[in-house]
């Protein structure tokens, strides 16, 4: 493939993805920001758009993902980067870039590099850079996986804990991707839903199908996120929900190490007290101790759906699944409007 000397422009360049994948874009159509779409498009947009289509080959491509990531990171980085400098250093910072040498820079880079990633300037020129440096701070906001913006969900926290007071839960929501057949059906796998066990591939297919369409798995995620948040919390209900009226919730997504999503959350119960008021409750009012245990109790569960069997942490009281028996997170939840044996309880 001919290269040449100079950089493709990866901004508003509808023809960039189309040269890069011909087999996913095989007549040269279909290129991100065109600007000649009626209604226009943003590349982040259309990414979306590829990795949701029933179509999975934009989701089992093994760089599509990553390059588009890579070039969507880049973008924002450089358009939400900023300098922050002291008002009282305006006018040396301005003699500094006005002075600063191109090749006093290329030659500090070039012993940084042979050197580990230190430097120490060695003329006039060179102190002026790292003086340049130590004066101009660099913010990068709104960029996924940067420390602003690890310190903004911090300062999100806080202020939710100022306005509501201490949180009352704090849970961690991991969905079995692995063993779910909305994960199977979202990587192109035929489910019968309306069975209680449909019939699913083997475990290691199914982590091999995560493996190669971990888009499938982001949907799987969003969607069980989605539904924990609209069934579990239920916001809006004035009923409330599993927990009681919710006052407000804060999420923060991880990966785990093997790629898949997990959440942490904080939530807050209205008219919940805080940790000391609380401990003092328990301690001089036995009627509120019973109730709040029995609350507990009916709301936290160390034992499976339709199980009485309690979970233990011990290793000689595992018991291990036969060979042939279905994996309970595959199974459907039992729909109370029509089975029959469904209890309400």
């Amino acid at each position: 493939m001919p290269h040449s000397k100079s950089p493709v422009n990866e901004y508003d360049n509808s023809a960039l993805f189309p040269c890069m994948f011909p087999h996913l874009f095989p007549f040269g159509l279909g290129g991100v920001e065109n600007p000649k779409r009626r209604q226009p498009v943003t590349m982040q947009a259309h990414i979306k758009h590829l990795l949701n289509l029933n179509d999975t080959r934009f989701q089992t491509d093994g760089t599509l993902p990553f390059v588009a990531m890579n070039i969507l990171q880049r973008c924002q980085s450089s358009k939400a980067s900023r300098f922050k400098v002291k008002r009282s250093s305006y006018k040396r910072i301005n003699e500094l870039l006005c002075s600063a040498e191109a090749s006093a820079c290329d030659a500090i880079i070039e012993r940084s590099r042979q050197n580990g990633g230190y430097a120490v300037p060695q003329n006039a020129e060179e102190k002026q850079i790292f003086e340049l440096m130590s004066k101009v701070n660099i913010i990068s906001g709104d960029v996924p996986g940067s420390a602003v913006t690890k310190t903004r969900i911090r300062n999100e926290i806080r202020s939710l804990i100022h306005w509501l007071g201490s949180p009352t839960f704090f849970v961690t929501i991991n969905p079995a991707d692995v063993y779910s057949p909305l994960f199977c059906h979202f990587a192109g796998c035929m489910v019968d839903f309306e069975t209680r066990n449909p019939d699913l591939p083997s475990d290691f297919e199914c982590r091999l199908l995560l493996a190669r369409n971990p888009a499938a798995g982001a949907r799987f995620f969003n969607a069980m996120m989605q539904a924990f948040i609209d069934t579990v919390i239920d916001l809006d209900n004035p009923k409330g929900g599993l927990f009681g009226n919710v006052a407000g919730y804060y999420g923060v997504i991880e990966a785990q190490g093997r790629g898949s999503l997990h959440c942490h959350m904080l939530i807050w119960i209205e008219g919940s007290l805080g940790p000391q008021a609380l401990r003092d409750k328990i301690e001089t009012d036995s009627q509120f101790k019973d109730d709040l245990f029995r609350y507990l109790e009916e709301k936290i569960s160390t034992a499976l759906p339709q199980n009485d069997t309690v979970v233990s942490m011990s290793a000689a009281d595992f018991i291990e699944r036969e060979k042939d028996e279905p994996h309970p997170c595959t199974l459907r939840c039992p729909d109370p409007r029509t089975d029959d044996d469904f209890d309400e309880e």
